[in-house]
């Protein structure tokens, strides 16, 4: 008897091609995933409406492309230490989702895994994590806090754009890099706090953070800036306007910062600032703007390329 022919016959509503779960076809509330499974296949159990919760067993290391994507009622989750590839849209539009436990194994957690989790509250990534796909908790509405895994150095583009109740997050220290629309609308975040190594912020990356007051770079008090380097709109290169100093490079990339109307304060590192135009557009409430337009009007340069 092959291994093919005996996972069969251990459970009929399991296809199996190997040691990977290609379909169920059950109706349970609760499916445990059987042992000597090593993957859960693409979109194995996807759109089934019957589950409620789902126990991996300690022997898969893949959970693929679409795995359990449309399982409205899916309520819980726990990925055993055994798991390190959360595939590509995984649980996506798992709209009842509540509780996803994560052990520590995880390397990487795919674009778009948890896109429209709109009953996630909360998400414990643990630091084993090394990537977290685009998007992967695109339009988590209900998402009001997330604890980051230390060895990060990316925020991917979109990854809690429309979190709209994410009120609190701790960014990791090793962060260089928030790429687009990283944050954009998330409504109700109101402080942020970049590490000092940071180098990009990318375009519109917290965009439309309406009720974000304050936003601190590099635990610095001093409200002041080194150096600024504009990009010129029709040739796109950077010409330096004002510099008094040879550190390390910031950029803040076009709209970073857009509409975001009621940020008072930000502190920026001592270091290098290249901007973009119109970073601060929408800002009408930045006390930050009175300092650069000092330094605008002392270098002969136009406000309004901020603004």
């Amino acid at each position: 008897m092959g291994l093919f022919d005996f996972m069969k016959k251990a459970d009929k509503n399991f296809f199996y091609v190997s040691n990977v779960v290609t379909r169920y076809t059950g109706n349970a509330r609760k499916v445990v995933i059987p042992r000597n499974v090593h993957s859960i296949g693409s979109r194995a159990f996807a759109d089934n409406h019957n589950i409620r919760t789902v126990i991996i067993s300690d022997s898969v290391r893949e959970i693929g492309t679409g795995a359990f994507s449309g399982c409205k009622n899916l309520e819980t989750i726990i990925i055993p230490e055994s798991v390190i590839d959360i595939g590509n849209f995984a649980f996506d539009h798992c709209t009842n989702l509540t509780s996803v436990i994560i052990h520590n194994g995880v390397l990487n957690i795919g674009a778009y895994a948890f896109h429209k989790c709109s009953g996630l509250k909360k998400i414990d990534l643990p630091n084993s994590i090394m990537i977290l796909g685009n998007s992967a908790f695109f339009d988590c509405e209900s998402l009001e806090s997330a604890t980051m895994p230390k060895k990060l150095i990316a925020i991917t583009s979109y990854l809690f754009s429309k979190c709209t109740n994410l009120k609190s997050i701790t960014l990791p220290e090793n962060i260089e890099v928030i790429q687009t629309h990283a944050f954009s609308d998330c409504k109700s975040l109101e402080s942020i706090t970049i590490g000092e190594k940071i180098i990009f912020v990318d375009t519109k990356a917290f965009a439309r953070c309406t009720n974000l007051k304050s936003v601190i770079f590099n635990k610095s008090e001093k409200e002041r800036i080194l150096q600024i380097r504009m990009i010129n709109p029709k040739t796109r290169l950077p010409v330096t306007i004002f510099n008094n100093n040879d550190m390390g490079k910031l950029i803040l990339s076009f709209e970073s910062f857009a509409y975001c109307e009621n940020l008072e304060k930000i502190v920026l590192p001592d270091k290098k600032i290249s901007f973009e135009p119109h970073v601060f557009h929408g800002c009408k409430n930045l006390r930050f703007l009175e300092y650069l337009r000092n330094l605008c009007d002392t270098n002969g340069i136009n406000i309004n390329y901020f603004l």
